[in-house]
Order: C-alpha cells, then sequence, then structure tokens
C-alpha cells in the first residue's frame, strides 16, 4: 500500500493511461511528468516503472 490512498505501484499505470486519454482529449496529448519523491520506497521504483510504460505505450 502506498500512502493512506491504497495505491499499488500498478495504481500509477491506471492513473497515467486516465492522465494520457485526458490529455489527448484537451490539450494535443501534451503531458509533462515531474517526479516528486517517495514515502514507500520499497514501492516507487515499481510505480515509476509503470508510469513510464504508460507513457510509452500511449505514443
Amino acid at each position: 500500500m502506498i500512502s493512506h490512498m491504497w495505491l499499488e505501484p500498478e495504481s500509477y499505470k491506471w492513473m497515467t493511461e486516465r492522465l494520457v486519454e485526458a490529455a489527448e482529449e484537451q490539450c494535443g496529448g501534451r503531458v509533462v511528468s515531474v517526479l516528486e519523491g517517495g514515502y514507500q520506497l520499497d514501492y516507487l521504483g515499481q510505480a515509476v516503472v509503470h508510469h513510464l510504460a504508460a507513457m510509452a505505450a500511449s505514443r
């Protein structure tokens, strides 16, 4: 679990896919991604991998 929102590393794939969908509709698919750090270091790397994979799949 990541934070008190009950997120799993795979949640970041789903959220990124939704973000990309919204960006396609609203701004020609432009997305800026900034990493903030993390509090659950055991999951952080996995979450980043899922996020970047979803970004790459959208291109």
